[in-house]
């Protein structure tokens, strides 16, 4: 194969692998969110306290602390 051959080639290779990832990741974003969901609803309800853990480059999480009084 001659250089412009194999700079097509390796454009395609990378561009697919990139949106592969991309795509991958914003799956990986809405459950995340699902299950976040699923937590917040009822303990906000219930009169808890959302916690928010945040992480950079991490997916979030959340966690449910009650007010007793």
């Amino acid at each position: 194969m001659n250089k412009n051959k194999w700079n097509w080639l390796f454009l395609i290779l990378g561009t697919t692998i990139i949106l592969t990832l991309g795509i991958g990741r914003i799956v990986q974003i809405e459950n995340n969110y699902k299950a976040n969901q699923k937590i917040i609803e009822p303990c906000i309800d219930n009169g808890g306290t959302v916690v928010l853990d945040q992480r950079i480059l991490r997916l979030s999480s959340v966690t449910c602390e009650s007010n007793n009084n």
